[in-house]
């Protein structure tokens, strides 16, 4: 560690990035779907993801059945029934969007302080080695953060909320549990995770969910500016 003392930690889906642009874009070149109700659908969309992720990781569910699963679920939500065959389309209009993704504006402006007062920088992240190096690459997040500080769930077979993953950054960047901030959007993943292992959990909360569980976050914040100014308070704090 640094003379700063504190490390930041990061997710890498919806919250470096925002993960709905993507899926709006794939969406609505094959569905209207009414604007307003958009942003519920994608958050149904994340929910039942994550409710197979489990099986995929396992082998219980391949990762097309759980593309058409997700969405198709997501959709009949709001009464919209649609085939294997378009789910798979639009999925794969989705996996395009994607590889054409950029950082979020707030979050370069947040790496580059981090970087400017040597901060350590980290990310841990659920998914499939493939898929989520492929987005590391795409959003050249290497600039900034070390390869050998990024972790994905299937390269050390343990995912978020297990407390496992976080210990084994920890123990990489022989961090302290006190002074580590781990920023995620996904309370169950994130938040859980984080304080479960003894760290600080920002909770990068756009879309003003609701705490499901008895983990308070040490922060909430609904924008990626919001959660800029949080980090460069905590910086300037740590000097």
């Amino acid at each position: 560690m640094t003379h700063n003392n504190i490390a930041i930690i990061l997710d890498i889906d919806d919250t470096v990035y925002d993960q709905m642009i993507p899926f709006k874009n794939a969406l609505y070149k094959y569905l209207s779907f009414p604007s307003h109700q958009l942003v519920s659908l994608f958050l149904s969309y994340r929910a039942y993801s994550d409710s197979v992720f489990e099986a995929t990781q396992h082998n219980q569910m391949t990762i097309q059945d759980m593309h058409i699963y997700r969405l198709k679920q997501a959709l009949l939500d709001y009464d919209y029934i649609i085939s294997n065959e378009l789910a798979l389309a639009i999925q794969d209009d989705y996996a395009t969007q994607q590889g054409n993704l950029h950082l979020d504006e707030h979050i370069i402006h947040l790496l580059n302080l981090c970087q400017q007062h040597n901060i350590p920088l980290g990310i841990i992240s659920n998914g499939p080695s493939e898929h989520q190096w492929k987005k590391v690459h795409q959003l050249q997040l290497t600039r900034w953060i070390d390869p050998n500080h990024i972790i994905i769930s299937q390269d050390v077979n343990v995912m978020k909320p297990d407390k496992q993953i976080f210990s084994i950054l920890e123990q990489k960047m022989h961090l302290n549990k006190q002074h580590t901030y781990y920023i995620g959007d996904s309370y169950q993943n994130d938040i859980i995770g984080a304080k479960s292992a003894e760290w600080k959990a920002i909770w990068l909360n756009p879309y003003h969910k609701h705490i499901t569980g008895h983990h308070t976050p040490d922060a909430t914040l609904f924008s990626r500016l919001e959660l800029y100014h949080y980090v460069s308070h905590l910086i300037t704090n740590s000097l």
